[in-house]
């Protein structure tokens, strides 16, 4: 059991300096896949880890990141700044 942690280790280790790379490089797109492909070997290692539990596929709504919806303070300025 030890091998296919420590490659998935590996594996994550190795994701994660090629997300740094490429966010430090400014392509966002690369590193986007990058995160994927880490949450991916994340949750594979979590399986392994788990006794005999299968790693969930999604994570919980409650986990996912929010996009908050403009503040009426945003609204008010994008508002006021055009010609009247």
């Amino acid at each position: 059991m030890s091998d296919p942690l420590d490659a998935l280790e590996k594996s994550i280790s190795t994701l994660r300096r090629a997300i740094r790379d490429a966010s430090a490089a400014g392509d966002g797109e690369r590193a986007g896949e990058l995160r994927a492909q880490l949450r991916r070997a994340e949750r594979a290692w979590d399986a392994l880890i788990d006794t005999g539990e299968p790693a969930p596929r999604r994570r919980p709504a409650s986990c996912r990141t929010r996009h908050r919806p403009p503040s009426a303070r945003s609204f008010r300025h994008a508002n006021t700044s055009t010609v009247r």
